[in-house]
């Protein structure tokens, strides 16, 4: 915290600069990643293996005290709508107060929630106000600590930050899972909420206590380090070039000063970068009465009079931010329904992977839903490495099918290990789903937007997670159809994929539209131009009046 003051954060800056220009490893970006960020990363772990924990705990303790499907999926609706309604304010608050304080209001209250359901909630009802509380505190962490990350991010590292920062969190939340199942069965559900009590206060000390913003001033001062260092790269490939130059050349001078006769050959010359002139630095002689010269110059200067590169532009981000909003709004609507309406399935059909007594059901929810999410942690490390999963909307359809997949199974199969198995590639399509939102939210131009936007995408995220579980707990209970809620999130997955293929094809009329209009302004301003250039110039008054 020490390096977070105005002095220290100048003076780590300036020796992050000299590090750059001395060519060495520790980037500005390092800083970033190697301290704020591994503290950040840190914290998101505490919370969601606490928050997580007490999710899994909820629907087993509401199901103990006599909850229907409809009731289940009442919980589930209050709570989302609550985080949808809360989320939009915090992501508005990121971008005013300090962080650092704001989550950590986030913690407490989080913290208050589990002490109040220990305490208080003896009804089913209760759950329905207790859900305000909880989803408050996590309301007040998620969206602020998100765009924390994103303005601690530099823009050449903005992708590995988040990902990075989502695998840890994603690691928690599927540790907290898996921990609960255990728990419950030796604590009870009440008593064992003292589990993410603790875990959550941890975050109270692990958080960063100060915020760094990374400026456009820092970020400015970083690439024009980053190009000296790619400047002096180039003099020293200029000077080896010349070097091999030099000693070429002196050898056919020496020759020719014994009279000897020279003959060039091509591909002799083609090893010594030999093309023709261009305006660049060069060296030239004569050789079999063709004239050639000697390119001095980087490499990659000559590939830039190639006519066959062209630079690529990225597709429309928030055309992509659209669909990746319906998309997660279907995607999260089948975790709320094994969130909270798979418990209900387990104890129907018997499913347990261990005998764990009348504990079992518990266990085995814990443990697919923890499989669940360490598929979604497996998402974000791989997406680490590449942004090819970026702007495909064929991956993002491929996805949706394969959760319709994961789907089926768990209304058809009865078989336990079957449907544990499935947990890994629904946990990964669900991460798709949640990173697509994640990155294309803080990919936009306008830094005051990144936050709300982020806090938008949240709301969307859980609005799914409460109108999918409520309509297909509704139907359950109004037809006594215990695989209700998985066939409608069937449904609402191939409704989704509809809409966003419709989103694509209308945004992209629009966006061809809009340059047509630019082109067409663009055209007459220039006919205009030419006109007025072409026309010949007035003639004076007097000579018009001679003649």
């Amino acid at each position: 915290n020490n390096h977070d003051t105005a002095a220290g954060t100048s003076a780590l800056t300036t020796m992050s600069l000299e590090c750059i220009k001395t060519n060495r490893l520790y980037l500005f970006g390092s800083w970033v990643l190697g301290h704020r960020l591994a503290f950040h990363s840190l914290s998101a772990f505490f919370f969601q293996l606490a928050a997580f924990f007490w999710w899994v705990v909820l629907p087993i303790a509401a199901n103990s005290l006599g909850a229907t499907s409809q009731q289940l999926g009442m919980v589930d609706m209050f709570a989302s709508l609550s985080y949808s309604m809360f989320c939009p304010l915090a992501g508005y608050i990121a971008n005013k107060l300090p962080s650092w304080g704001v989550v950590r209001v986030g913690a407490l209250i989080l913290s208050a929630a589990c002490a109040l359901e220990m305490l208080f909630v003896r009804k089913v009802w209760h759950f329905y106000l207790l859900v305000w509380v909880a989803t408050l505190g996590e309301s007040l962490f998620w969206p602020v600590a998100q765009n924390a990350v994103g303005n601690e991010s530099t823009p050449e590292n903005l992708n590995r930050n988040i990902l990075r920062f989502s695998t840890i969190w994603c690691i928690g939340k599927s540790m907290g899972m898996a921990l609960a199942g255990f728990v419950v069965g030796l604590m009870g559900p009440n008593l064992c909420l003292v589990v993410p009590i603790f875990f959550s206060s941890c975050l109270l000390v692990v958080f960063p206590c100060t915020d760094h913003k990374v400026s456009a001033k820092e970020v400015k001062s970083i690439e024009e380090a980053l190009d000296d260092i790619e400047d002096g790269e180039k003099a020293e490939q200029t000077e080896q070039q010349a070097e091999t130059v030099d000693s070429e050349m002196g050898a056919v001078i020496a020759n020719e000063n014994k009279g000897e006769s020279i003959n060039v050959d091509r591909d002799d010359v083609e090893e010594l970068q030999l093309v023709p002139e261009v305006d660049s630095p060069r060296a030239s002689f004569e050789g079999d009465s063709s004239r050639y010269s000697v390119d001095l110059s980087p490499q990659q200067s000559v590939d830039e009079t190639r006519p066959e590169v062209i630079s690529t532009a990225r597709p429309d981000n928030n055309t992509y931010l659209v669909m990746s909003w319906v998309f997660s709004f279907a995607a999260n609507g089948c975790v709320g329904v094994m969130h909270n309406q798979f418990i209900k399935l387990i104890i129907a059909r018997d499913l347990k992977i261990f005998d764990f007594g009348d504990n079992s059901a518990a266990l085995f929810l814990g443990t697919f839903l923890a499989t669940t999410y360490l598929g979604q942690a497996i998402c974000f490390f791989l997406s680490n490495f590449t942004k090819a999963w970026q702007y495909k909307r064929t991956l993002m359809y491929a996805s949706q099918l394969l959760l319709i997949g994961c789907q089926s199974v768990v209304s058809f199969v009865d078989n336990s290990y079957a449907i544990w198995a499935i947990g890994l590639p629904f946990g990964f399509c669900v991460g798709l789903a949640y990173q697509s939102c994640l990155v294309y939210s803080l990919n936009v131009d306008s830094q005051a937007a990144k936050g709300v936007l982020v806090g938008l995408s949240e709301s969307i995220l859980t609005g799914g997670a409460f109108v999918v579980p409520l309509c297909g707990g509704i139907v359950a209970t109004q037809m006594g159809e215990i695989r209700a809620p998985y066939l409608f999130a069937m449904v609402s997955l191939l409704f989704a994929i509809v809409v966003e293929e419709g989103i694509f094809h209308l945004y992209n009329f629009l966006n061809k539209r809009a340059k047509a209009k630019k082109a067409a302004a663009v055209v007459a301003a220039t006919k205009a131009l030419q006109e007025a250039a072409s026309a010949p110039e007035p003639q004076p008054q007097e000579e018009q009046s001679a003649a």
